[in-house]
């Protein structure tokens, strides 16, 4: 009996012996990673590499020269680009977005990022169709010494790639009108308050039907949902339409850009999503653009100007009539542009402006010079870049956030009806349980007052 045990040892011991490396190892060796995005305000990049190894590693074994790193984006089925990128730091934690610890299961890297660093970028710019598309972005790395794990172990990781995540934009649902048009929406978190709605429109370039040029190409739309100017803007609900091709024919320079009239449409929208959300302020109601998407807002406000409690076309494509002017005189309206322009003159903000104002219209127009922001030197044409970051102030030192939220229509509003708390009803038995004990102990006592007196 012994020596069958033995021999049964022996054969599982030889099996176990005998198999590929690979094999015995091989969940300890894999190893997934995400991709981390941020947008800015000259668009959406990667930044970071986080790995999550599948047991923790200790700090100490890695550093900024443990990988390389070899990115190759592919548009439309053709390589478009292909190349090394370096780190800036690296370092181990015990969570995704934890702080530097000596030991964790979670290795991140920091990539090469700012407005030059064009391999990163999450979308391609097709001049052909003068849009953006989302590039397929296979990042690989390479593992040039072993990592030493909590367990003793010495591991050179099989590294797997994984989603892309977004703390910005993936707050972002997704939405297509009735009229057919499609978007991207923030919405607050219900605390059974009315907030305000914001419907941001996206320039030339950033239409199409990927639904997400208009909140990756910059940094427009996704400004307004971060926490700090959440607070400032009483929480607001925000809106970002994609126009399907362009939101009006355009010329620049050789290049004709055929649009479309779909002010219809995006009033339907706007309308549509409004009633939709009970949350929403219809008295607070605020839309604004930039080039391709100033011209929008202007036919939008000029189409219906009763929807809107105030505009802030940037660099608008437009010049509006004196006539059509006429019709907004009363929508509290900020105007931007900058004055070396070399894509929309800054006369059409200009003469708007001016013929505007004349008419009486609750209107502020600030030029800017240049656009300089935060160090970064921005087109001539991109002054929507002040706007995103809250510079610009009005003459009483209102800045754009603190003036746009202080605008509000006088609209009768009807409260948020709470569902009222149902009221127990008493069941019509137990009602006449009550009623039996009150009598049978009436008639005990008057025939125990009858036998008393006999």
């Amino acid at each position: 009996m012994h020596k069958r045990v033995i021999l049964i040892f022996l054969s599982v011991l030889t099996m176990i012996i005998s198999l590929p490396e690979e094999t015995i190892d091989a969940k300890s060796k894999k190893a997934t990673f995400i991709l981390e995005e941020e947008v800015f305000d000259y668009g959406a990049q990667i930044t970071k590499i986080i790995i999550k190894c599948p047991e923790s590693v200790i700090a100490d074994s890695i550093n900024i020269n443990t990988f390389d790193i070899e990115i190759q984006n592919v548009v439309n089925n053709d390589i478009v680009e292909s190349s090394a990128i370096s780190l800036t730091n690296i370092y181990v934690s015990n969570t995704r977005t934890g702080m530097a610890k000596k030991e964790g299961k979670y290795i991140i890297l920091e990539l090469q990022k700012g407005k030059d660093v064009e391999i990163t970028y999450s979308l391609w710019w097709e001049q052909a169709s003068y849009a953006y598309i989302e590039k397929e972005m296979s990042y690989n790395l390479y593992q040039n010494n072993s990592i030493k794990t909590v367990a003793g172990d010495e591991i050179n990781f099989e590294y797997e790639q994984g989603d892309i995540v977004n703390s910005q934009a993936d707050k972002f649902t997704t939405g297509k009108s009735t009229s057919g048009l499609q978007y991207r929406d923030y919405q607050p978190k219900d605390d059974g308050k009315k907030h305000p709605l914001i419907i941001w429109l996206h320039g030339a370039g950033k239409g199409g039907d990927n639904n997400v040029s208009q909140i990756l190409a910059d940094k427009g739309a996704v400004s307004f949902v971060g926490s700090d100017v959440q607070k400032q803007l009483d929480n607001p609900y925000v809106l970002a339409p994609q126009c399907p091709d362009f939101w009006v024919d355009l010329t620049l320079g050789d290049i004709f850009l055929d649009g479309n009239n779909h002010t219809d449409a995006l009033l339907q929208l706007i309308e549509e999503y409004r009633d939709q959300h009970d949350n929403i302020d219809k008295n607070r109601v605020y839309i604004g653009g930039y080039s391709m998407g100033g011209y929008q807002t202007w036919e939008t406000i000029l189409a219906k100007p009763e929807l809107f409690a105030a505009a802030f076309p940037i660099c608008a494509a437009y010049e509006v009539s004196n006539d059509k002017l006429s019709q907004v005189v009363d929508i509290p309206i900020w105007m931007f542009h900058t004055e070396t322009d070399n894509v929309i003159s800054v006369a059409t903000s200009r003469n708007t402006y001016e013929a505007l104002y004349a008419l009486g219209g609750n209107v502020i127009y600030t030029e800017f010079v240049d656009n300089i922001v935060d160090g970064v030197t921005y087109e001539p044409h991109e002054a929507w870049v002040w706007i995103t970051n809250n510079i610009p102030k009005n003459k009483d030192g209102k800045s754009f956030y603190a003036w746009l939220i202080s605008q509000k229509q006088e609209n009768e509003e009807p409260a948020i009806e709470k569902p009222k708390e149902k009221v127990k009803e008493q069941s019509n038995a137990f009602v006449y349980i009550i009623i039996g004990s009150l009598l049978t102990g009436i008639l005990g006592l008057v025939i125990y007052v009858i036998r008393k007196r006999k």
